[in-house]
């Protein structure tokens, strides 16, 4: 079964086991763990699933490809994305065994967990904002409820009084009337104002309340984050000490390497959603190359509308480019990221070696000086290793993102070379093959790509129109399907079929070509951390022997491993080409010796025709000179007759044949 499961997961990668032979397999997969454990620490499951949730809800929330066969598609490649990840889990096992005491084992760099700290307490924070609104609504609700209640009194008893003064007997009563109803109404007014002023100066207390606990808050969390830290540095060893500065350097260099890269590998969700191809391959080719000293190639011209037949060769290299400058710009950053770190760790492990030494002078100032020992190679390894392994995971996320923009450029390149006809009968259709058309989703970029089938991703048929082994039955609303006239349901029906049948060869070649880049990009990254492990060991841990051994040993190891299977690969692909030539030239040996037997057995045939012949003419001779007349002789003649005139026929069609050789 397992081998099986290696054998699928190479047809997936695009090198399976028809391509390279028995060989390969006896060498192994450098994509597959070396230990060959089947079970996982529950750690290391936890960020297996992580890292799926992760892939899954990058698809739900990409434009164009939610629900129908689109989400078959991604579940597809989000599989295949979990087992290469969980192949490099169990590498990242096999290596914690090295780790020293005290190193973590984070797959969240540092600068990205205390921004997850900050952001949940922030979180809180703004629940206890929402909070203090409520109240607020609360508190003026009240106040406006008390406020009704004192201008429905004043306006009662000012209605009271002047109602009493209308019906007063003389002026005077009249004039005290109205003026006791103004001073109360004076009294109440002033009453509001007062009451307004202390609602404002409580609601100002219980803001500068709500404002001081949110300041102590903050405050403690990073006070907190302090103390933690102090507790830590406290009670490190010399080697975790070291773990602590360097990983502080190296989360810096690590967090600048993630916002550069989430900036490089940006796509406008506008070109994602529009229905524009060009819009799209230009918002999805960076600017860069893999090498500074390559020229930048520009991106292949697009072919012309409705090109169905001419322009899926032009629509492969323009998405091939695009994948290879997005490829070439993670290369141009990891090396940016390795180089700094490189930088970090020089100047850490200086500065590191000044502080230790002047502690130990300090506690130790009698005594003569001793030149301290550091043993900080598994400290460096141990660094690298977590950090290369994030960096890996966010290339398989980045790798998968690529497949989405892939999935997206197809269903886009489809309708664009889908003739005009075509195109106009998907936009007015309603639902064509279980898929909602442009009429009610906002366009034809809106489309749902072709069924999934069962085997590797890519290998999705010569015939669009067959799933699973069964025929894709489209339904057309009405009933004018039935009679064979042409209606907009026959036009949406051939129009659903052209789209398929293009979707499913451009997935195919593109696929295939995606499957092979990534898979050299995995190759190259894993290659790549050997050699930095190697480089950083020949550099700063020249005293610790054994290390450097190890990591360059691991390092030759891997380009062995790696270099005998590429060699493997195309030596057997030169063979099967010399088979199949040599096949070819077998069976035209083959039809040669079969013609020159076939003639002469077509020689002998007629050796023994032109014997037969002249049996039957010396028999009828003879049968005629006896005078036969019976009925028996009669049937035998006329049978020797027929069979006479067949072996002439023969002989004369030969003869004709030879002619005709001879005169050509």
């Amino acid at each position: 079964a397992a081998s099986d499961e290696n054998t699928a997961l190479r047809l997936e990668l695009g090198r399976g086991a028809a391509d390279r032979g028995q060989g390969i397999g006896n060498l192994g997969d450098p994509l597959l763990p070396e230990s060959g454990a089947l079970a996982l620490p529950d750690e290391l499951e936890a960020e297996e699933r992580r890292m799926k949730d992760a892939l899954q809800a990058q698809a739900s929330k990409f434009p164009g490809l939610n629900g129908g066969n689109a989400s078959l598609w991604c579940n597809a490649q989000v599989t295949h994305t979990t087992a290469l990840y969980r192949s490099f889990l169990h590498r990242l096992e096999d290596y914690r065994g090295a780790f020293p005491e005290g190193a973590k084992v984070e797959f969240v760099s540092e600068a990205q967990d205390a921004e997850a700290g900050w952001s949940q307490q922030e979180e809180l924070l703004r629940e206890a904002d929402a909070e203090f609104q409520d109240a607020e609504k609360v508190h003026t609700k009240g106040w406006e409820e008390k406020r009704l209640e004192l201008v429905a009194t004043r306006d009662a008893k000012v209605k009271q009084l002047c109602d009493q003064a209308e019906k007063a007997a003389s002026s005077a009563e009249q004039q005290l009337l109205l003026h006791q109803a103004k001073l109360f109404g004076k009294r109440v007014d002033a009453q509001v104002e007062r009451a307004w002023a202390e609602q404002r100066g409580e609601r100002d207390e219980r803001w500068r309340a709500h404002q001081q606990r949110k300041n102590e808050a903050r405050q403690r969390l990073k006070d907190e984050a302090m103390s933690v830290q102090q507790k830590v540095e406290d009670r490190a060893s010399v080697s975790g000490r070291f773990l602590d500065l360097a990983g502080s350097r190296l989360a810096g260099v690590e967090d600048a390497w993630l916002r550069n890269s989430d900036r490089d590998a940006l796509i406008s969700s506008g070109a994602l959603r529009g229905s524009d191809l060009s819009a799209l391959l230009s918002a999805a080719a960076p600017a860069s190359g893999s090498d500074e000293d390559e020229p930048e190639r520009p991106l292949p011209a697009l072919p012309a509308k409705g090109a169905q037949h001419t322009g899926v060769g032009r629509i492969v290299d323009c998405l091939e480019e695009v994948i290879h400058r997005r490829r070439g710009a993670r290369c141009r950053l990891r090396g940016e990221l390795e180089s700094q770190s490189r930088q970090q760790l020089r100047s850490c492990v200086e500065q590191f070696i000044q502080r230790e030494a002047a502690q130990q002078r300090a506690a130790k100032a009698t005594e003569d000086e001793v030149a301290p020992e550091y043993a900080q190679a598994s400290a460096i390894l141990s660094l690298l290793r977590m950090r290369q392994h994030r960096h890996l995971g966010d290339v398989l996320r980045r790798q998968f993102f690529d497949y989405l923009v892939v999935l997206r450029a197809c269903a886009l390149a489809s309708l664009w070379l889908l003739p005009e006809a075509a195109t106009r009968a998907l936009d007015v259709c309603g639902d064509v093959a279980g898929a909602s058309c442009a009429g009610s989703r906002g366009g034809a970029g809106l489309r749902d790509l072709p069924p999934l089938l069962h085997g590797p991703l890519g290998s999705a048929g010569a015939a669009c129109g067959v799933a699973n082994g069964k025929t894709v039955e489209v339904a057309i609303g009405g009933a004018d399907a039935a009679d064979g006239s042409d209606s907009p349901g026959d036009g949406a029906v051939e129009g659903a079929f052209l789209f398929n049948n293009l979707c499913a060869g451009l997935l195919e070649r593109v696929l295939a070509m995606l499957r092979a880049q990534q898979r050299e990009e995995l190759l190259a990254v894993k290659r790549a951390y050997a050699a930095e492990q190697r480089a950083a060991m020949e550099q700063f841990c020249q005293l610790e022997e054994e290390w450097v051994t190890r990591v360059v040993q691991q390092d030759v190891r891997e380009y062995e491993l790696q270099l005998s299977i590429s060699l493997l690969a195309d030596q057997e692909a030169h063979i099967a080409e010399q088979r199949k030539r040599l096949a070819d030239s077998v069976g035209d040996e083959v039809a040669l010796r079969v013609a020159a037997y076939r003639g002469k057995i077509d020689e002998e045939a007629q050796v023994i025709v032109r014997e037969r012949r002249k049996w039957l003419t010396d028999r009828l001779v003879l049968m005629q000179a006896n005078g036969s007349v019976g009925p028996a002789d009669r049937a035998l003649l006329q049978r020797l007759r027929q069979e006479l005139r067949a072996c002439e026929a023969k002989i004369e069609l030969h003869n004709n044949e030879f002619l005709k050789e001879l005169g050509s």
